[in-house]
């Protein structure tokens, strides 16, 4: 199955905007992070976060369909 990645910040800037990535349906989020580092040459040299549908996910929740968000640290007030 074909997911939209949205990349922000210097994750953007190193590997664009917008990207996709074909991928099982019902992978764990631990999972994913590995598919991306191996799609994404560098992207294991940033700290990230993943998100998807409105929230920030945990490495054993299972991806479901949807854009995926992929944020660089943040800092909030």
């Amino acid at each position: 199955m074909e997911f939209r990645l949205n990349f922000y910040g210097p994750l953007e800037e190193r590997f664009g905007a917008h990207r996709t990535i074909q991928l099982e349906e019902g992978i764990r989020f631990s999972e994913l992070r590995k598919e991306l580092e191996g799609a994404f040459n560098g992207l294991d040299a940033y700290p990230y976060t993943l998100a998807q549908d409105g929230s920030m996910k945990s490495d054993e929740e299972e991806l479901s369909r949807g854009v995926i968000e992929v944020f660089p640290p943040f800092s909030g007030g």
